[in-house]
Parts: C-alpha cells; sequence; structure tokens
C-alpha cells in the first residue's frame, strides 16, 4: 500500500508530526494544571500516529520507526515537565 498526502511521505509525516509535539514542549510553563494533561495526551497522540505511519513506510526501509522512538523521548520530556 503506497499512501501520500501531497508529495509527503509518511515517513515525512512522522517527522512532521513529532516535531509538533516537540514545538509543544514550551507551553508547559505556561499551562495551568489541567492543562498540562492535555499536552501530555496530545504528545501520546502525536507518538501514535507517527508509529500508524510507520507501518505504511517500505519494509526495507531500516529506520521506518524512527520517528515513533524519538517521539517517545519526547513523550518522556512531555512528562517530566508537568507539573506535580
Amino acid at each position: 500500500m503506497r499512501f501520500s498526502i501531497r508529495g509527503f511521505s509518511p515517513k515525512r509525516m512522522a517527522y512532521l508530526l513529532i516535531f509538533i509535539s516537540a514545538l509543544l514542549l514550551p507551553f508547559h510553563s505556561v499551562a495551568d494544571y489541567r492543562g498540562d494533561e492535555y499536552l501530555s495526551g496530545v504528545a501520546f497522540g502525536l507518538i501514535l500516529a507517527a508509529f500508524i505511519l510507520g507501518f505504511y513506510v517500505p519494509r526495507k526501509d531500516k529506520y521506518r520507526f524512527m520517528p515513533s522512538a524519538l517521539g517517545f523521548v519526547i513523550l518522556v520530556v512531555h512528562s517530566l515537565l508537568q507539573k506535580l
């Protein structure tokens, strides 16, 4: 199965989603207690989307799940930045 949106490969789309998740990191300092949980939830959703897009990348690509791995690191950082 091939999948592309206006010329973007699934791997590029996954990297874009993870980049968006990384852009949300500075907002933890201005978010209230309720908003902090939602930022981590959004980060988890973007990782899940990147993981699903990884299945659309050809199996020959050795690093097809690399965006998901990078997204997991960003999710851990999101979790560490949450207020207790």
